[in-house]
């Protein structure tokens, strides 16, 4: 044990200058200072931590030292029980006093009678109010002390003088990490026996460490592919052996470890950050709760002194702290709906966690990172009407988020509900600026230079975003893409295969190993692809559509307008309403390039029935009328769009311009 006298009141004087108010339960942070076996009472009822908590906890070491068991914290046994000498016995006494001012004030003080006792010396005690003066430490006037005794309070002396000059040493010593190391978030220990907390409070600390532009987590991509590469099932808890060993294959510096215990009505959470190679415990903190609802920020603040202890400077942590309750949610079981949609994510797909966010969101209505995520789900999905309902609903919570959420929630509401590029792109710049190692940001700005047909710029974010991700499926579909419509096969195809080799799979990536034999004439190739969507009734429409499409290409018309109803019925199956109609629209636009009007206009009607409007839907169906010859359809339709979207980039630059002229 190495003392730290004076760390507790350190750590209150510290949050007290920097303008907090120490909360009466426990320190300002809500840290708890020691171990719950060596605390002081007045810690254990939830007060502030003192110096003289940390005398009670060193006479409990003394206490442990001299009678061979661990003293139970609150009511420690009498010393005079365990045979010890009358004058060690007052040193204990005196250390283990319940009262806190009865108790010795310094270490010094401690000290001092400790040194008397191994020398022999003679020394009176002062007397404290209210209680009688206390005779002298001589060891002539009491039992002689046995040699046992001499040698456990010369090592607690020598401890206690050594415990200042660590604690020093300590907060000079190099940083634990840099930035340019990794950690691995692993799974926490729930000992509380209650379900709330299991996955919980993982998917918080993450939140919270995530406000970091210091540390790198490892994202769950390279988690679940080092799992994959150890031969381990994808629900693997990762704790103990299997965090230490995915820390050690990833190539991470460090695993965080987390727990929960329940103390009488409180909470105990510690944080503990391990080395991968040595396995050495780099830092560790520790924090009470006194109630289940105050768990979530009792986290939080621990995690920014976590922050702090690994190497991240002072003025980066206060930067970016928001309150992990404001982060996330009050509401814990609102975040237990939160991570659990998470894992079904991960485990099984988009679709099949949305019932889960939904969930969330009944639960907090405010909880605005649930509405971001279900947003971006229903993008990706194809359903931008729904998009842009959860990312509104998200940007008018943003406030109440971290700083990465909330530029996040910013730039996909200029992306996908106003369509301001320009400021997406400029709110994705700024997130890159304050973080720099998250791959997100340069995944979705590269959506950005996509729909503005800078491929090139597209492939160059994706493959940073690679460099930092790994194994993000999502940066292998797009780079592929993106390479294929440069024109780059080989280069598309390189990357879709490195995809593979790491044991990454999506629907996107068969699309991308679909389009590049069809544009090399492998018709066997095609087929292998269009099986793998066999069985997936929430993504089959998506081949059918491609088949449809390289069906028509080939002259095949009958063919095209089979599959093509077979995708709208698969979409609409699938509660996909807006991926219905588009398919719709694609077949009424390949109508009317064979100067089949009539049956364009009429594909057209039906579809626009099938959606709600949007963007996408109402622009194809007015580029289909304007086809067909219909005016007055694309009329209406181009007057609509310039209502809903009259900030649009892509509406206003790009599609309305050339209509404006042709009605000329």
């Amino acid at each position: 044990m190495v003392t730290d006298f004076g760390l507790a009141k350190a750590v209150v004087a510290a949050e007290r200058a920097a303008g907090e108010n120490p909360a009466s339960s426990v320190t300002a942070s809500g840290h708890m200072i020691g171990t719950i076996a060596y605390m002081a009472p007045e810690q254990l009822r939830g007060n502030e931590a003192t110096p003289a908590s940390d005398i009670y906890a060193l006479g409990l070491v003394m206490h442990e030292m001299v009678g061979g068991r661990l003293a139970f914290p609150d009511r420690p046994a009498p010393p005079s029980r365990l045979n010890v000498p009358p004058t060690l016995e007052e040193v204990i006494s005196k250390a283990l006093e319940r009262d806190p001012s009865l108790r010795y004030q310094t270490a010094v003080d401690l000290l001092a009678d400790l040194k008397r006792l191994t020398t022999g010396g003679a020394s009176f005690v002062p007397a404290q109010e209210g209680r009688p003066q206390v005779p002298a430490l001589n060891a002539a006037k009491g039992a002689p002390l046995q040699r046992g005794w001499l040698g456990a309070v010369a090592v607690l002396a020598v401890l206690i003088a050594l415990g200042a000059v660590l604690y020093f040493r300590g907060n000079r010593r190099q940083p634990a990490l840099t930035e340019k190391d990794t950690v691995l978030l692993a799974d926490f220990t729930n000992q509380t026996g209650d379900a709330v907390f299991d996955d919980t409070l993982k998917q918080a600390l993450a939140v919270a460490l995530r406000q970091s532009p210091f540390l790198n987590a490892l994202s769950n991509d390279q988690v679940a592919a080092t799992l994959r590469l150890m031969e381990r099932p994808a629900g693997t808890r990762v704790t103990g052996e299997v965090a230490r060993e995915v820390c050690q294959r990833a190539g991470s510096r460090a695993y965080i470890a987390g727990s929960i215990a329940a103390l009488g009505s409180q909470y105990v959470l510690g944080l503990k950050a391990v080395g991968c190679t040595g396995g050495e415990t780099l830092a560790q903190e520790q924090a009470t709760a006194s109630g289940k609802e105050k768990v979530v920020n009792a986290l939080g603040r621990e995690a920014a002194r976590l922050r702090s202890e690994l190497g991240e400077s002072l003025a980066s942590v206060q930067k970016f702290d928001t309150p992990l309750e404001q982060a996330t949610t009050s509401s814990l079981e609102a975040l237990k709906a939160f991570s659990l949609a998470r894992k079904i994510t991960a485990e099984q797909g988009v679709a099949p966690a949305v019932p889960s966010y939904q969930r969330a969101i009944e639960l907090d209505p405010s909880f605005a990172a649930a509405y971001t995520v279900l947003g971006t789900m229903y993008v990706n999905l194809g359903q931008t009407t729904r998009a842009r309902e959860y990312l509104t609903k998200a940007f008018a919570l943003r406030q109440r988020t971290s700083g990465p959420e909330e530029l996040r929630i910013t730039a996909l509401y200029y992306a996908w509900v106003t369509g301001q590029l320009e400021q997406a792109e400029q709110t994705y710049q700024e997130w890159i600026g304050n973080y720099p190692r998250d791959y997100v940001p340069h995944v979705n700005l590269s959506l950005v230079r996509m729909q503005q047909g800078d491929y090139e710029k597209c492939a160059e974010l994706l493959r940073e975003a690679l460099f930092f991700a790994p194994n993000n499926v999502i940066a292998y579909d797009d780079v592929g893409t993106c390479l294929t419509d440069l024109g780059r096969l080989d280069e598309s195809r390189k990357i879709v295969e490195e995809a593979r080799s790491r044991k990454l799979d999506s629907d996107g990536l068969h699309l991308n190993l679909y389009a590049l034999p069809f544009l090399t004439g492998d018709v066997p190739g095609m087929t292998s692809q269009a099986a793998w969507f066999q069985g997936k009734p929430d993504l089959q429409h998506e081949i059918l559509a491609a088949q449809a499409d390289t069906e028509a290409y080939a002259g095949h018309l009958a063919r095209a307008r089979q599959l093509t109803r077979q995708a709208v019925n698969s979409a609409a199956l699938a509660a996909n309403p807006e991926a219905a109609a588009a398919r719709g629209l694609h077949a009424a636009l390949r109508e009317a390039a064979f100067g089949n009007a009539v049956e364009a206009r009429g594909k057209t009607n039906a579809a626009l029935k099938r959606a709600p409007p949007s963007r996408d839907v109402e622009v194809l169906a007015a580029l289909v009328y304007a086809w067909a010859c219909d005016e007055g359809g694309a009329r209406k339709l181009e007057g609509d769009l310039k209502k809903q979207f009259p900030l649009d980039t892509i509406v206003n630059s790009y599609w309305l311009p050339p209509s404006t002229r042709v009605w000329r």
